[in-house]
């Protein structure tokens, strides 16, 4: 029997371009009204902050022109997403890189997702990808489908993206216009 409290957000494989960042976040971000970060739906935590970079800009979707850095923490650098009230069952999840900088400029090649329910250390690998160049360059973006087969009811309140490599300058930071994912919110 389906549950009634469970919301689909699909990723559109047939109109990439339009569906790329309408999925969770975009739906949370409509229904409250504002970004998830500023209506409080979604804590979103970064490993660090470079600079002055400010983490709302990676939940702006329709903002191409800002991003998001951490420091280069090793690979222990991350940003998590703490869906509070909710749960996500994740299918896929799109990533857009810088609006500057072009080719080499820092760009993501080596990551991780993780699922948590705690938060703490219960984190369970959902997709891992390596060697990744489709995001090296500006404003580039592409979906990837969570690799891991996950149950109907695997439903998870964290998720993260955490390095597992460096990025396209060999250092290891994370920088990104936009993080949306895709699947089920309950």
């Amino acid at each position: 029997k389906a549950n009634p409290n469970i919301v689909k957000c699909d990723y559109n494989k047939n109109d990439p371009q339009n569906s790329r960042f309408q999925g969770i976040i975009h739906y949370l971000t409509e229904k409250g009204g504002g970004d998830v970060i500023t209506t409080g739906k979604v804590d979103v935590k970064p490993s660090s902050v470079y600079t002055n970079y400010n983490i709302h800009s990676i939940v702006e979707l329709h903002n191409e022109d800002s991003y998001f850095a951490t420091l280069d923490n090793g690979l222990n650098t991350y940003i998590e997403y703490d869906f509070k009230e909710n749960k996500i069952h994740p299918t896929y999840y799109s990533l857009r890189s810088r609006p500057d900088g072009g080719k080499g400029s820092w760009n993501m090649k080596y990551w991780i997702i993780e699922g948590s329910n705690t938060g703490n250390n219960d984190w369970k690998t959902l997709d891992e990808r390596s060697n990744i160049e489709s995001l090296d360059d500006i404003k580039k973006s592409e979906t990837f489908n969570i690799r891991e087969k996950l149950e109907p009811n695997e439903f998870f309140r964290y998720i993260r993206i955490k390095l597992n490599g460096v990025d396209s300058h060999n250092n290891h930071y994370i920088v990104l216009s936009a993080i949306e994912f895709f699947g089920y919110l309950i």
